[in-house]
């Protein structure tokens, strides 16, 4: 329930609106969450920052982290978004 209510509150303050063109886009980042293998708590969170459109790295950052929260289909978000942030 507790996650349901999360869920609602914050599509409350989503804002919507155009996103720029690709074009004005000058840099591009991606996130990610992945177990180390053989462990359901182990995990490294990683951030790496693009330049575009030559794709050179111009940041990047890594973390050793242990996810407490379970998994719960359609919630993955509020077990990894924190190391993200």
């Amino acid at each position: 329930f507790w996650w349901r209510l999360q869920t609602w509150l914050l599509r409350r303050r989503m804002l919507e609106q155009d996103a720029p063109s690709v074009a004005e886009c000058r840099l591009v980042g991606g996130v990610d969450v992945s177990f180390i293998k053989g462990s359901d708590t182990d995990a490294c969170a990683a951030l790496v920052v693009l330049q575009l459109p030559s794709l050179a790295v111009v940041y990047e950052d890594m973390e050793r982290v242990t996810l407490t929260a379970p998994y719960m289909p359609g919630y993955l978000a509020f077990r990894e978004v924190g190391f993200l942030l």
